[in-house]
């Protein structure tokens, strides 16, 4: 069941096209915010300027902001413990942390709707391609407000790897305008 929902919500996705006349849309919420805050009104100030967050984000072309090697999943947005190194035990999981920016966003009545799949490549040392999957994980994200602050936690485990250095190529796919970016992580194993 779950699965099912997944395709159809990917399949909605492909379909949808980011919310229009951004350039628009961001000139009104700044225009909003500073009535709100002549007015003294400071969450309605909050309110416009993720809206013009969001309207930043639909026209910036996805990146990641930020990735990092982690000694434990993140519980929330910035809240990680960075790993000291890049060296690993055979068999020992990689775990990352990844901020996303310039996703986009799609309007499904009063719902904002974002998401993403994930691919990933493991690498040798001189860059020969040892394996990988393509969508090994999605994020389908409603909201009803424009969430500006998402985060990733990535689990990587690579049974077998000989002793040596190699790279793990993330590639994210948006599912709204179809933009996609990539970060490599290089690591050791010992």
């Amino acid at each position: 069941m779950y699965k099912t929902l997944l395709v159809a919500a990917v399949g909605f996705f492909l379909l949808a096209s980011p919310a229009t006349s951004q350039a628009e849309d961001f000139r009104q919420y700044v225009k909003e915010a500073q009535q709100e805050y002549g007015a003294g009104d400071f969450i309605n100030v909050q309110r416009a300027l993720r809206g013009a967050m969001m309207a930043i984000s639909n026209e910036a072309p996805l990146s990641v902001h930020y990735f990092d090697p982690v000694t434990e999943d993140a519980p929330n947005f910035a809240n990680f413990t960075v790993r000291k190194n890049n060296v690993y035990n055979v068999d020992e999981p990689i775990l990352l942390y990844a901020e996303p920016m310039g996703y986009a966003f799609y309007h499904e009545g009063d719902i904002l709707q974002f998401g993403f799949e994930a691919d990933f490549e493991l690498m040798d040392s001189s860059g020969k391609i040892l394996g990988g999957q393509k969508k090994f994980q999605s994020w389908v994200i409603d909201s009803r407000a424009p969430t500006c602050d998402f985060y990733m936690n990535l689990t990587y485990t690579f049974t077998g790897l000989e002793p040596g250095k190699y790279s793990v190529r993330t590639t994210l796919h948006d599912l709204v305008d179809q933009d996609r970016t990539w970060f490599d992580y290089e690591f050791k194993v010992r």
